[in-house]
């Protein structure tokens, strides 16, 4: 795991981001200041290598596992639905990241950037491009952003603690969005999406009892305070 210093980050779209589309989702605005506590998270997508080793350890088996995927244990483990997710967290000892949190460890430490590597338009050799890869790459296989965390975006899309909170320019301590409901947000973009759909700032949902072969997770760990 690697270590998010505490502090303010700056949230949400930096500008409209069209990137020829009609500018980024109203969901992403404004952007506003986010202070977070300091706190620990994983330096890439949980394997499949390591969910089955909670699966062997713990005897559990989600719904939705696919077993041919034991085929590929160094790929991130994906298709499965939040309940299985929380299983291998609270073995783990470790929970899902707040959308906040997601946010500011996938920035990398850069302020006023669209994706974790900076400005520089997408070009193949920052994450997986979908007319080369046939599916989520290994973990790790692409660089770091700036705080040494692989497949920020562009590997998967990856679950998040809590929904999407309505934005807005209110300075904010620690935010957290909805944890009840059918629905929790997804960030990150997969593999297969276009380039817009890897920007920090962007937003997706899943359902909490849905599992799909482009959504997959890492964990966070809070900080022990003295």
């Amino acid at each position: 795991m690697v270590l998010i210093p505490s502090g303010e980050f700056l949230m949400g779209a930096v500008n409209d981001e069209d990137m020829g589309y009609t500018g980024a989702f109203l969901d992403e605005k404004p952007q506003h200041v986010v202070n977070l506590e300091a706190f620990n998270i994983d330096v890439g997508l949980v394997s499949v290598e390591q969910y089955h080793r909670f699966m062997r350890a713990a005897d559990y088996r989600p719904v939705t596992w696919q077993d041919n995927w034991l085929n590929a244990p160094l790929q991130p483990v994906r298709s499965i639905s939040l309940p299985d997710v929380l299983e291998y967290c609270d073995w783990a000892r470790k929970r899902l990241p707040t959308e906040a949190e997601w946010e500011k460890a996938a920035r990398g430490g850069l302020e006023n950037m669209l994706f974790p590597w900076g400005d520089d338009a997408f070009d193949g050799t920052q994450a997986a491009d979908r007319t080369r890869e046939e599916g989520p790459p290994d973990v790790g296989t692409y660089p770091p952003n700036g705080f040494g965390l692989y497949d920020m975006v562009g590997s998967l899309w990856q679950w998040c603690k809590d929904d999407r909170r309505l934005y807005t320019k209110d300075r904010r301590h620690c935010p957290v969005g909805p944890l009840g409901g059918e629905t929790r947000s997804a960030r990150g973009g997969d593999w297969y999406t276009s380039p817009f759909h890897k920007r920090c700032s962007r937003r997706g949902s899943v359902r909490v009892k849905g599992g799909s072969g482009n959504l997959g997770f890492r964990c966070v760990r809070d900080v022990l305070k003295d």
